[in-house]
């Protein structure tokens, strides 16, 4: 908040004080209307002030950059995340913004701490890794924003994948659970396939979908045989199509190329088992199928 701000809020607390404690009546009303001029011209210079920056952006000084840092430090200030993002936005590159960055991963405003960490590259991508799993202070709200954040990378970005389990056993909210297999999916790590083969096992729900979709993308040849017994055992149509994309994916993932074709088929007699496919080049994969009476 700048000192035109404070001024303006002190001069207003000044006059009603004034207006309330006068015993004349027609003072009273003389200094409650000054009081909504005041007010009023506060609100207006506040507006057209904020809007001025929105549209133009402060000029890139020294002293502009000073006087962003001083109101993003101003934790009982106003529009601290606004300050923030226009001192990213004009000083990305200088220390002083760096500096305060990393302050800013200490704030008690867990939403600061999320924009901060944003802008701070892998230092920034291990705070809100590590963010993800304190559920008892990171509310379910701020882990929906930062599973957003991290779905912003690059896909195919490995990495981070011990934390995304670890905030996934912790979490109770079926809606965050779901974002976390969204990242690990977009993540595509196969280190988190015996943790989806883990879950499909145990998870008969409604997350039953997004990790048979994650294991599409993370899973090797050993979630072929899993996935194929979702894709014919299961009840609900959603499942059986993302099982069988699944499947689709690990073959396509794997290549088509002489070796790892993967090509599922009913199951027969040998029940789960894989084996060489038909007209698949060698050490081609493939799910038997059934044999006739």
């Amino acid at each position: 908040m700048g000192i035109i701000e404070k001024i303006a809020i002190a001069s207003i607390l000044l006059l009603l004080i004034a207006a309330i404690n006068s015993k004349d009546s027609s003072a009273g009303m003389y200094f409650a209307l000054i009081m909504m001029i005041c007010f009023l011209a506060f609100i207006v210079y506040i507006i057209a002030h904020r809007g001025f920056i929105r549209r133009t952006g402060p000029t890139d000084t020294e002293s502009t950059r000073k006087e962003l840092i001083d109101s993003v430090r101003d934790r009982d200030g106003l529009d601290r995340m606004h300050y923030l993002a226009l001192l990213v936005d004009r000083f990305r590159n200088d220390p002083h913004v760096a500096k305060l960055l990393a302050e800013l991963l200490a704030d008690p405003d867990i939403d600061m701490q999320i924009e901060a960490a944003r802008h701070l590259g892998a230092r920034g991508l291990a705070h809100l890794l590590g963010m993800l799993a304190l559920a008892d202070t990171v509310h379910d709200d701020a882990a929906l924003r930062i599973l957003g954040i991290l779905q912003e990378r690059e896909q195919g970005q490995r990495g981070g994948t011990d934390e995304l389990v670890r905030a996934y056993e912790r979490r109770e909210s079926e809606e965050v659970r779901e974002a976390i297999l969204g990242v690990i999916s977009h993540n595509a790590d196969p280190a988190a396939g015996s943790f989806l083969l883990a879950e499909l096992a145990r998870d008969g729900g409604d997350l039953r979908v997004p990790i048979v979709e994650a294991l599409g993308q993370c899973g090797s040849v050993a979630a072929v045989e899993p996935l194929y017994r979702v894709s014919s055992g299961s009840l609900n149509p959603f499942v059986r199509s993302a099982a069988a994309k699944a499947i689709e994916r690990i073959q396509s993932r794997l290549g088509t190329a002489e070796r790892g074709w993967l090509s599922p088929a009913p199951l027969g007699g040998a029940d789960g088992a894989l084996s060489v496919a038909d007209g698949a080049g060698d050490g081609a994969l493939s799910i038997p199928p059934k044999k006739k009476d």
